[in-house]
């Protein structure tokens, strides 16, 4: 059997991921904004994409966050 790799599912386990960064690790009195914007995966109806693409933005109201968010 050969192994697969479903990119679109990894795609998905980053986005969750993404989020609990802002969840978990950032104060909850100060201000901080995860975003995904758009997940593709190619268009076919019946085959596993072989990569995707995520995007999305990051928003944060002071400095000291930064080395949070983005390690």
């Amino acid at each position: 059997m050969k192994a697969t790799s479903d990119a679109l599912l990894a795609a998905g386990a980053f986005v969750v991921s993404w989020q609990q960064i802002v969840s978990r690790n950032v104060d909850p009195t100060m201000s901080a904004v995860v975003t995904v914007g758009t997940i593709h995966a190619g268009a076919s109806p019946d085959g596993i994409p072989e990569e995707a693409t995520v995007t999305g933005t990051i928003h944060w109201m002071t400095s000291p966050r930064t080395d949070s968010l983005l390690s």
